[in-house]
């Protein structure tokens, strides 16, 4: 029985190795093709960027990177070289998980700024991810190394809304995503894909090669897309019209109306990963940006205000930015058309300006380096 157990035990740690070292060699991203194919963009060109944007779709399809430097060059005196890695659908566990991807990586030891979504625990919750459906799914496997386990775990245990039997089963789902992703379970398929050059050099999800992640909404061609969209038309922005008013109730000036904070846990977790990302000299900022779920507007101002006031922006409120909120800049309820999106990259621009490192004063480094030459010449 011993030997057997031997066997058996080297026999792991021997899958264990061949994973680490075939996992080592295939982009981070690889579940997503279109992000594989902006990895290698970002490997090729971008390096040296200083600034991330990370998110859900309203992130892809809303912030222009390019515009977002020139506007931060033009208006503010600052030299940003971003990139936008929204991802479609993504949770708050796959974007932290993102974020510290890039926090720790030596490659990008030029990144100063990430600026995360804030979305809510009962998104991340949902059967989008927790459901047997898409339990399997790449999508919910590949970001799950421990430190994201424990934090998806932490992040689930606070939630003081759902019944502990859902907290187990839900829990479970996270194990299981874990243990599949440390032996790669059903991703060798995948692997050999990418490693053979099995997909579309220009897949970049809507996008193009210097688009920089940008996704334009007008373009896509998905059936549930343009469902919504039509929707959209024929009620005359009715879904919108309701999150602009969600929005004013919760964002607004009436801080009455934010409900009381039911997870705590999920707010220490975001606190930590400020002060992670500070230990390694980069500012994390969360993000609130305009057309959110409809719940996520109660759901969220909660923990929006209890976040440190220097590592959070909203542009969400429709009394502050009302065009996010018109019918002409929306395309189906959830997202900004193009020219909506060249809105909201000026508004972020502005607002993210105020929570950016200050600027040296130019005229007291100009009077130091005087009094400096001064001495020198005293002397």
């Amino acid at each position: 029985m011993k030997k057997l157990l031997k066997k058996l035990g080297i026999l792991l740690v021997l899958v264990m190795v061949i994973s680490l070292v075939i996992r080592s060699t295939i982009p981070y991203f690889w579940p997503i093709e279109a992000l594989v194919n902006y990895e290698e963009v970002l490997d090729e060109k971008f390096q040296g960027i200083n600034m991330l944007f990370i998110g859900t779709s309203r992130i892809a399809n809303g912030v222009k990177p390019s515009l977002f430097d020139k506007h931060m060059k033009n208006n503010h005196d600052r030299h940003i070289r971003s990139f936008n890695l929204g991802i479609p659908g993504a949770s708050v566990g796959e974007n932290c998980a993102l974020a510290r991807h890039f926090i720790n990586s030596k490659r990008f030891s030029k990144l100063k700024y990430v600026v995360i979504e804030l979305t809510s625990m009962e998104h991340a919750i949902g059967g989008q991810f927790c459901g047997p459906k898409n339990l399997h799914k790449p999508r919910t496997l590949y970001w799950m190394n421990r430190q994201n386990l424990a934090f998806s775990l932490d992040n689930l245990a606070g939630q003081s809304n759902i019944s502990y039997a859902k907290k187990f089963r839900l829990g479970i789902n996270y194990c299981v995503a874990y243990v599949a992703n440390i032996f790669n379970a059903g991703m060798f398929q995948d692997f050999f894909k990418i490693k053979l050059g099995f997909i579309e050099d220009d897949n970049f999800g809507k996008g193009h090669k210097n688009s920089r992640g940008f996704r334009d909404v007008e373009k896509n061609s998905s059936p549930e897309l343009l469902k919504k969209h039509k929707e959209h038309v024929k009620t005359k922005g009715k879904l919108s019209n309701l999150k602009a008013k969600k929005s004013k109730n919760f964002f607004g000036k009436d801080k009455k109306q934010i409900p009381p904070l039911k997870n705590e846990k999920y707010l220490e977790n975001l606190k930590d990963l400020i002060t992670e990302a500070k230990e390694k000299n980069v500012k994390v900022i969360f993000v609130v940006p305009p057309l959110i779920e409809v719940n996520s507007y109660r759901l969220l101002a909660s923990v929006y205000q209890k976040l440190p006031i220097a590592n959070k922006v909203q542009i969400t409120n429709a009394a502050t930015y009302p065009e996010l909120y018109k019918y002409k800049n929306i395309y189906d309820g959830s997202h900004l058309t193009k020219e909506g999106a060249n809105i909201l990259t000026r508004y972020l621009a502005a607002e993210l300006d105020k929570k950016l490192v200050k600027k040296k004063n130019k005229t007291s480094n100009t009077n130091n380096k005087n009094k400096k030459n001064n001495k020198k010449k005293k002397q």
